[in-house]
């Protein structure tokens, strides 16, 4: 089952779906083992994205409190991505840069998605879906499964 942005903005509840589909991958993850990098660090940051959503308590979300939650999940990925050992940056720059896309995205309707362009807003969510399974899937192999 998929749950998250669907291809039409709706007014209420876009940041329950959206986070719910954007971090269910993050929450496979926890710490584990690695490489040469900082794999405790890394995993720290993967862990701290799953149980600090910031998009948690918000069910109809006004544009303020969507621009702040995704200034929060824009610092943890960029976290992540500066923590990622080698076998894991690529999935972690790529996490990164879809985040940044989305928020980008998002920014450009005033965090307002009745606003934004439903076709490169759908876009966004399914690069950054792909994204944050890659990066999941990186993470479950460095820290081991939960």
């Amino acid at each position: 089952m998929r749950s998250g942005p669907r291809d039409t903005p709706q007014a209420t509840s876009p940041a329950a779906r959206f986070v719910a589909m954007a971090l269910l991958p993050l929450a496979l993850s926890s710490c584990g083992g690695g490489d040469e990098a900082d794999p405790e660090a890394f995993c720290a940051d993967i862990e701290h994205l799953r149980e600090d959503d910031p998009f948690a308590e918000l069910t109809v979300a006004s544009p303020g409190e969507m621009r702040d939650a995704f200034a929060v999940l824009a610092s943890g990925a960029g976290r992540v991505a500066e923590d990622a050992p080698d076998d894991a940056a690529v999935q972690a720059r790529r996490y990164a840069e879809a985040v940044e896309a989305l928020q980008d995205e998002m920014a450009g309707g005033g965090y307002d998605l009745t606003r934004v362009d439903r076709d490169r807003y759908r876009d966004r969510v399914e690069d950054y879906d792909e994204a944050a399974t890659s990066l999941a899937n990186a993470a479950r192999a460095i820290c081991g499964d939960p």
